[in-house]
């Protein structure tokens, strides 16, 4: 039997193919980025940057419309952020929650009807998604606080970057912080503020605010699916640049050198965080793809 030669063993592939369903949400085809050549007798990885597109024709059109997402994702979430500053001097944060996270459960759920999706998602994972909404909702009431009090560049550094269905999400984020919301308000830990109905524009922005973040959210988790993850890190970073000119524009806002440099200095630093968990990644499922062929060639021999 004529065995083809196999690759050195410090040749790491740079396209890393996982399709089982334990694969995180980030670590699909947006890191099959490498590509396929023939060197003696056996196939070898050309690497090629993260911060590339596919070479692949069909992945690369799925990644251009990922990126195009994301890029709207950004530009929601800014625009919300930008509506809680405008409305920062009238209503209390608290209440501005409150209205985006019954607009966010509601259009959740009608999502859920749509796509025939179990809003309360699998029961094995119930708990876990409970929990993630619990810690993403006190950091919701946390940031909407931050953006009322502070510029509107200082509070938009911030984390950038699971089988669960993404209006699963959507649909416990809005329920929690619905409840905290309530809570708040019951205990009048901040003053209850009934909005100017004879002032239809700021019926409408803040009714607006849960709509544009429910679809900042779906577009989020569907970008995320496919670009690679350099440039799904640096868009996503992009926030920083997009509430940098919506507060200079709209409130002139005009932060520091030191804000500014700080606010750089974030956004480098966690992309390349991302970037360096995404090589350990590589590396470590790399190891495992050099193993199967070997385990194969093993069990063909013993048959």
């Amino acid at each position: 039997m004529n065995l083809q030669q196999e690759p050195p063993e410090n040749s790491i592939p740079s396209a890393i193919a996982t399709t089982n369903e334990s694969t995180p949400l980030l670590f699909q085809e947006q890191y099959q980025t490498g590509s396929l050549t023939a060197n003696s007798g056996f196939q070898s990885y050309r690497p090629q940057s993260i911060w590339s597109l596919s070479v692949n024709t069909t992945a690369r059109q799925k990644e251009v419309r990922s990126i195009i997402l994301l890029l709207a994702s950004s530009l929601l979430f800014a625009i919300v952020s930008a509506i809680v500053k405008y409305f920062g001097n009238e209503i209390p944060s608290f209440e501005i929650v409150l209205v985006r996270s019954i607009a966010q459960l509601l259009l959740g759920l009608v999502g859920c009807l749509i796509f025939g999706v179990d809003p309360l998602g699998k029961k094995g994972a119930r708990k876990w998604i409970f929990f993630r909404a619990v810690v993403n909702s006190t950091a919701l009431f946390l940031f909407y606080y931050a953006l009322t009090t502070l510029t509107l560049l200082d509070t938009t550094v911030r984390k950038i970057g699971s089988d669960t269905h993404a209006l699963v999400h959507v649909v416990y984020s809005g329920f929690v912080a619905s409840c905290f919301g309530l809570f708040i308000c019951l205990f009048c830990w901040q003053e209850i503020v009934i909005p100017n109905y004879h002032q239809f524009n700021n019926q409408f922005m803040l009714g607006s605010i849960g709509v544009f973040a429910f679809l900042g959210q779906c577009l989020l988790n569907e970008g995320l699916k496919l670009t690679p993850f350099g440039l799904a890190s640096l868009i996503h970073a992009g926030d920083v640049a997009l509430a940098f000119l919506f507060g200079a524009i709209l409130f002139g806002e005009h932060p520091e050198f030191y804000t500014i440099l700080g606010s750089t200095i974030a956004v480098f630093t966690i992309t390349a965080i991302n970037v360096n968990g995404w090589h350990r990644y590589q590396i470590k499922a790399a190891a495992t793809t050099r193993r199967r062929p070997k385990e194969r060639l093993v069990q063909q021999q013993r048959e």
